[in-house]
C-alpha cells in the first residue's frame, strides 16, 4: 500500500466532518448540567434497589431552557465550527454545488445552515433528521469490519421540510432522498495490480470472533475479493438533487479533501415516489387478472356439475382447456405418489436436494453483497474447510444438467423405438420451447414492470436496477441467448435464468449424440466419446489461456471467470454429456434387464467407493486455493489445471452412479431415502423453485434497513425460511402457471405428436399396395 501522510486526518475529516455534516464529541455527555442525571440516576437507582420497575413518570420533559443550553453546547465542538465554516457564502460547499441543478443546491444550502444555527435559533426537527439517518464511521466494531452503515432508510424518506425559511414567501416542500454509497480507495492510493500484496488467512481463527488490525482491515478491502468489504454508507440529500448532482457533490469534496486518495460512489438512491404505471405495468396487470380468472373458472367448472361430468376422452378442446387451470386437479396431480415402472423414482429426491443446495449457495452469497455486521467473521469462513460445501454450492446446477442430459436421452431412445426411428426434430424443440418457456415469460414480464413497486428498502435500487434490464434485454431470455447477448452488451435480466439458456441448447444439440446411438451404435459411442473429451479439454482451454481459477474463489474479481467459464455451454457442458451416457445406459438396461441383474455385489461396492471419493475430492480440492498466498499454485500449477479439466464432468459422473446404482438394485438405503414419496411432489416444484427462489431472497435483503450478523446459525435459520417461502410461492406458480400450461401443450400438439392406430397403418398399407404399379413401384405420395 502507498505511504499516505497523515492518512488518519484525511480519512476522519472526509468520512466524519465533511460528509455527516457533524459527530458530536466524545465528551459531550460529561458536559450536560449534572442535576439532570443525578435526578434520573437517583430515580433508577432507587427504583431498582427496591426491586421495582422503572417508573418512566418520573422523568418528565425538557423545558426551553435546557433545550437551548442542549443545543448550544452541540455547536461548541470544533466540527460544528468547521461545518459552518464551510458552509459560508464562497466556502467549499458553494464550490461543490457549482455543476448541480440551483433547487438542489439551494436546498441543500438550507439543510445545513438549519443544523447550523444559520438562522439564530433552534433547528427544526427535520433538519435533524436528514442529519440522523446518515450512516456514521466509524461507529463499533469497526476492526470487525463493520464498515457497513446504511443509516436510516426510512427515516430519511419521511422528511418533509419547507424552503425558503422566511414565513412570507410560497413554501417549497424538501423530502429525503436516500443514496446507498461505497466509499473506495482513489488512485492515489492503489498500487499497481503486479504489486498486489497477498494475505495470508493462515492466521485467522475460525473458532473466534475476528478483529484486526487497522492497515490489514484496509488492505482486505482493496484486495480483489468477491466478498465487498469497502465501507457502505447510506447518505440524505433534498429529493431535489438527482443521482447524478449528488455524485458531482460527493466527487468535488473529495478531490478537494484527499486530493484522490478516497472517492465516494453513489450505487442507487430511492424516495418514497414511485413512477407512474405506464401501458407495460397495465399490460401485465391484465395478463395476471386472466390467468386469475381462468384458475377460478377452471377450478368452479372442475368442482361442479354445471358443464357435466369431466371426461377426459371425451371432453372437448375448450373444456380441457378451462380444467388445465383447476387447482384442485393441478393439486391431486402434484401430490399424487404414483411411480412409473422405468423406476426412477430417486430423481425427485436428488433434484428436490439439489433445489435445497442451490437455495442455501444463495443465502450465503447474498451475505456477502448485502449488508453485514461482521465482515471480517464472513471473509473468516473461507478459512473452514467445514464451509466448502456451501462455498461450492455450484455443483448443484451440475446436478440438474446430468439429471436433464438423463431424462431427454432416455425419453428420446425410447421414443425412437416407439417410432421405428422416425423423429421430427421441429416438434422435438417446439415441445421444450412451450414445456418451459410460458412461466419463465410470466416471471420476466413481472420483473420488468410490477416488481419494482411491490417493496423499497436501502438496497432496493437493485430490483429498480434488474427491472430496467429485463425491460430491454427480455428478448435475449426467451431466445434462451441471454447467455452471449445479455452478458456482452452489460444488461442481465434474470441472472440465474444462465442456467435455463444453457439447458435448451444442450437440448436442441443432444440429438447430434443420441440419434446416432440408436441408429449406429459404434459410431453414437465415438461421438459420445469425442463430446466427452471436447467437455473437458474446453475448461481447461479457457481458464490456462486467460489465467482462470478452475473454481470460483474469494480472493479474485471473479466477474471474468463467470463471463467466460461459469455459464458458457461450451464448459459446462460435461455433466449433460455424462448425463447422456447414463441415459443410454438406463435404455439398453430397460431392453435387456437380465443382462444388468448380473451386475456383481463388489463392483457395486468399488463404484460407490469411488463415487465418494471423487465427490469429496471435487467438494474439498479446492480449499487450500481460497487463500490469497495459494494465488500462484491456484492458476499455474498442474493440480489446478487437471481439476479445471475434470471437476464439472466427473461431477456428472458421480450424480450418474448414484441414479443406476440405485435404478439397478444396488443403492441400499440411499435409494430408500432418495425415492421416499415425500420427495415426488416437492420435486415437481424445483423448476419454479429455481427461477423464483433467488429473487425472493434478493426481494428480502434489499429490504432490510439494518445490517445483519453472520454466524452459521443465522445462515441456517434464514436458509430454511428462504426455502418454506420459495416453496410456497413456487407451489402457487405451479398451481396457475407451470401445470395449467403443460396441459396445454399437450392439447395444442396432442393432433401432431400422437403415434398412429395400428387400424390405420393396416389401412394405409393396403393403400398403398393397391397404388403399387405393374411393375411394383408404389405411386403412393407420402
Amino acid at each position: 500500500m502507498a505511504e499516505l501522510p497523515n492518512f488518519c486526518r484525511f480519512f476522519l475529516f472526509a468520512l466524519i466532518v465533511v460528509l455527516h455534516f457533524c459527530h458530536c464529541q466524545s465528551g459531550f455527555s460529561d458536559q450536560f448540567h449534572p442535576a439532570i442525571f443525578n435526578n434520573h440516576r437517583a430515580s433508577y437507582l432507587l427504583d431498582q434497589r427496591g426491586g421495582e420497575t422503572l417508573d418512566f413518570s418520573k422523568f418528565g420533559y425538557l423545558n426551553e431552557e435546557i433545550r437551548s443550553q442542549l443545543y448550544n453546547l452541540s455547536q461548541s465542538g470544533t466540527h460544528f465550527d468547521l461545518l459552518k465554516k464551510i458552509a459560508e457564502p464562497h466556502g467549499l460547499l458553494d464550490f461543490a454545488f457549482t455543476n448541480v441543478n440551483p433547487v438542489c443546491a439551494n436546498h441543500s444550502r438550507h439543510v445545513i445552515r438549519e443544523l447550523t444555527g444559520y438562522y439564530l435559533r433552534l433547528p427544526k426537527t427535520w433538519a435533524w433528521q436528514v442529519l440522523d439517518s446518515w450512516g456514521k464511521i466509524p461507529t463499533t466494531g469497526v476492526l470487525s469490519g463493520h464498515v457497513q452503515v446504511p443509516g436510516d432508510f426510512y427515516e430519511c424518506l419521511q422528511i418533509r421540510g419547507s424552503f425558503p425559511p422566511d414565513e412570507s414567501s410560497e413554501k417549497e416542500v424538501i423530502k429525503g432522498r436516500y443514496c446507498l454509497t461505497y466509499i473506495v480507495p482513489g488512485q492515489a492510493l492503489l498500487n499497481p495490480p503486479d504489486s498486489r500484496k497477498k494475505l495470508s488467512l493462515a492466521e485467522l481463527n475460525p473458532g473466534l470472533r475476528e478483529s484486526v488490525d487497522f492497515l490489514t482491515l484496509l488492505e482486505y478491502m482493496i484486495q480483489p475479493s468477491s466478498l465487498i468489504m469497502f465501507p457502505m454508507m447510506g447518505t440524505c440529500f433534498p429529493s431535489s438533487c438527482s443521482n447524478d448532482d449528488i455524485q458531482m457533490i460527493f466527487s468535488t469534496l473529495y478531490s478537494a479533501l484527499t486530493q484522490n486518495y478516497l472517492e465516494q460512489v453513489v450505487l442507487g438512491c430511492e424516495t418514497d415516489e414511485k413512477p407512474p404505471l405506464d401501458a407495460g405495468d397495465y399490460s401485465m396487470i391484465v395478463v395476471l387478472a386472466i390467468i386469475v380468472g381462468l384458475c377460478v373458472t377452471g377450478t368452479l367448472v372442475d368442482n361442479s356439475n354445471l358443464f357435466g361430468p369431466s371426461n377426459s376422452k371425451t371432453d372437448g378442446a375448450l373444456k380441457k382447456s378451462i380444467l388445465a387451470f383447476s387447482i384442485t386437479t393441478n393439486t391431486t396431480k402434484w401430490l399424487s405418489t404414483r411411480t412409473g415402472s422405468d423406476n426412477l423414482g430417486c430423481l425427485h429426491g436428488i433434484r428436490f436436494l439439489s433445489m435445497c443446495w442451490v437455495v442455501l449457495g444463495h443465502t450465503f452469497f447474498l451475505y456477502t453483497q448485502q449488508f453485514t455486521w461482521n465482515l471480517v467473521d464472513l471473509k473468516n469462513m473461507y478459512k473452514d474447510w467445514t464451509n466448502q460445501v456451501i462455498l461450492n454450492g455450484a455443483y448443484c446446477v451440475d446436478t440438474f444438467f446430468a439429471l436433464s442430459g438423463t431424462l431427454v436421452t432416455y425419453n428420446l431412445l425410447r421414443e425412437l423405438d416407439k417410432r421405428k426411428g422416425k423423429f421430427n426434430y421441429i416438434m422435438f424443440v417446439v415441445h421444450r420451447y412451450l414445456r418451459l418457456t410460458p412461466t419463465y415469460v410470466i416471471l420476466l414480464g413481472l420483473m420488468a414492470t410490477l416488481l419494482p413497486y411491490l417493496g423499497n428498502g436501502p438496497g432496493w435500487f437493485l430490483i429498480e436496477q434488474e427491472s430496467r434490464m429485463c425491460e430491454a434485454s427480455w428478448w435475449h431470455n426467451i431466445l434462451y441467448l441471454n447467455n452471449y447477448l445479455s452478458y456482452s452488451s452489460g444488461k442481465v435480466c434474470y441472472g440465474e435464468s444462465w442456467y435455463l439458456g444453457n439447458d435448451m441448447m444442450f437440448y436442441w444439440l443432444s440429438p447430434l449424440v443420441i440419434y446416432p446411438l440408436w441408429k449406429w451404435k459404434r459410431i453414437g459411442i465415438l461421438i459420445l466419446v469425442l463430446v466427452s473429451l471436447m467437455s473437458m479439454i474446453a475448461p481447461f482451454v479457457v481458464t490456462y489461456t486467460k489465467e482462470l481459477p478452475p473454481q470460483a474463489v474469494e480472493f479474485v474479481d471473479n466477474k471474468t471467470f463467470w463471463n467466460d467459464v461459469y455459464i458458457k455451454p461450451y464448459t459446462r457442458c460435461g455433466p449433460y454429456v455424462a448425463g447422456i451416457l447414463l441415459g443410454y445406459i438406463l435404455h439398453l438396461r430397460a431392453k435387456n434387464p437380465r443382462a444388468f441383474r448380473k451386475f456383481p455385489v463388489w463392483a457395486s461396492v468399488i463404484g460407490w467407493i469411488a463415487c465418494t471419493v471423487t465427490a469429496l475430492a471435487i467438494i474439498f480440492g479446492i480449499f487450500r486455493f481460497n487463500d490469497p498466498a495459494n494465488y500462484d499454485d491456484l492458476i499455474h500449477s498442474w493440480p489446478s489445471h487437471v481439476y479445471s479439466a475434470t471437476h464439472f464432468y466427473l461431477w456428472g459422473c458421480v450424480i450418474s452412479w448414484v441414479v443406476f446404482a440405485c435404478v439397478n438394485g444396488h443403492g441400499f438405503w440411499i435409494n430408500s431415502f432418495l425415492s421416499w414419496k415425500v420427495f415426488m411432489p416437492l420435486g415437481r416444484l424445483t423448476f419454479c423453485m429455481y427461477i423464483t427462489s433467488y429473487h425472493l431472497q434478493t426481494i428480502y435483503h434489499t429490504s432490510q434497513p439494518h445490517p445483519g450478523h453472520f454466524n452459521k446459525y443465522n445462515v441456517m435459520n434464514i436458509f430454511f425460511a428462504h426455502l418454506v417461502m420459495s416453496a410456497l410461492v413456487s407451489y402457487i406458480l405451479t398451481m396457475t402457471l407451470e401445470s395449467p400450461f403443460i396441459q396445454l401443450e399437450k392439447i395444442l400438439l396432442e393432433p401432431l405428436t400422437r403415434p398412429p392406430k395400428p387400424e390405420t397403418i393396416v389401412k394405409n398399407r393396403e393403400e398403398e399396395n393397391n397404388n403399387n404399379d405393374p411393375n411394383g413401384k408404389s405411386t403412393h405420395v407420402a
